[in-house]
């Protein structure tokens, strides 16, 4: 690697070493979410090396934009606020964690800020704004999966896709 360049990888995260992989800041700067999504698909990759495979793109939607989400729709949250040493406790204690992270409830509490992008939380919504009753409750919910659509019903409207919170339904 030459001085000052970022490590390079495939879209699965893997390096030209074989057996290493990589993400997150170590590739280039940006947003956790980045780097905890280059982690998920190295660790895919990692699975599917293991395993004597090739990984599989199973996810072929497109990324959800901020003008799909309805910030008014969830109740605001601050953010958790983590815990540094001050200028005195640092000079005092030069070898002690500067910076202390956040407690485990508030970890806990910052998932509840989550917009859900593009992935259905079951608000509801389209199954109540739906005039023709397309949307049925699946017996079986999981994460992603609280609905199913029957199409053949759908006359277009659009109103599950307006009024739709993360921006999962696209019916354009």
């Amino acid at each position: 690697m030459e001085k000052g360049s970022w490590l390079e990888t495939d879209e699965w995260g893997h390096t030209s070493v074989d057996g290493v992989w990589s993400g997150g800041d170590a590739l280039r700067l940006g947003l956790a979410t980045i780097s905890i999504g280059q982690g998920r698909k190295s660790a895919e990759s990692i699975h599917a090396a293991l395993r004597g495979v090739e990984p599989k793109d199973d996810d072929k939607r497109t990324p959800i934009g901020s003008d799909k989400i309805k910030l008014d729709w969830y109740d605001p949250q601050k953010a958790a606020e983590r815990k540094v040493l001050s200028p005195e406790e640092r000079l005092a204690n030069p070898y002690k964690e500067i910076d202390l992270g956040i407690s485990r409830e508030a970890a806990v509490a910052e998932t509840a800020r989550c917009f859900s992008c593009g992935k259905c939380f079951g608000c509801d919504n389209c199954w109540m704004y739906c005039q023709n009753s397309c949307f049925t409750r699946v017996q079986q919910a999981e994460q992603g999966h609280f609905f199913d659509l029957n199409i053949g019903l759908c006359d277009g409207c659009k109103k599950c896709a307006e009024e739709c919170p993360c921006g999962y339904l696209d019916l354009n």
